[in-house]
């Protein structure tokens, strides 16, 4: 598959569209498919998106492919590996990958600054989602690792300000997390 997205749009009458539908089914089969006069690379492909819109006697289809995902490769000579493929290649193989942690660690990260805000701490189950989802974002190399060092060092404070039960401590830890935060996302998005 050329490219890491592909989109083809043509038309057909009704009564064609099953044909079309059969000649898709096939080429998913084949790897390739020749479709409104075009032929499409199959192989490779990590999501395939059809739409139908009906007008009339005239179907149009939108097929779009997106190019399968790989995790990046580790090139580390020595072990411990510090280039975060190794992290990244198994959170993907446990369905655990960028997209699913960076939602769920918005949730407990929320969490744990509304706890703050209310002037309590965090409970321990949110704290450790938390930390084990920041963790996890700070393995993955293309996303900011030259602030990753600060980031880890304001968790730490974070976790021992919890641990001490110091709410003034932990609110200051977790408005440096927060600043880190947005220096991180203003630099990377």
């Amino acid at each position: 598959m050329g490219g890491s997205k592909s989109k083809i749009e043509f038309a057909v009458a009704k009564g064609e569209a099953a044909a079309v539908l059969r000649s898709l089914a096939a080429g998913l089969e084949a790897g390739e498919a020749e479709l409104g006069g075009s032929r499409i690379d199959l192989s490779g492909f990590g999501k395939l998106k059809i739409a139908l819109k009906a007008a009339g006697e005239t179907l149009f289809f939108s097929l779009r492919l997106k190019a399968e995902k790989t995790p990046p490769v580790c090139t580390c000579e020595t072990p411990p590996c510090v280039c975060g493929a190794a992290e990244a290649q198994a959170a993907a193989a446990a369905g655990t990958g960028y997209k699913p942690v960076k939602k769920r660690l918005k949730k407990s990260w929320n969490g744990v600054k509304e706890a703050l805000a209310l002037g309590g701490l965090p409970e321990a189950g949110l704290l450790d989602s938390f930390a084990a989802d920041f963790s996890a974002m700070l393995t993955y190399p293309d996303k900011g690792a030259p602030e990753y060092p600060a980031n880890a060092a304001a968790l730490a404070e974070l976790l021992a300000a919890v641990a001490a039960g110091d709410h003034d401590r932990a609110s200051a830890a977790a408005a440096e997390i927060e600043r880190l935060k947005k220096s991180c996302h203003k630099l990377y998005k």
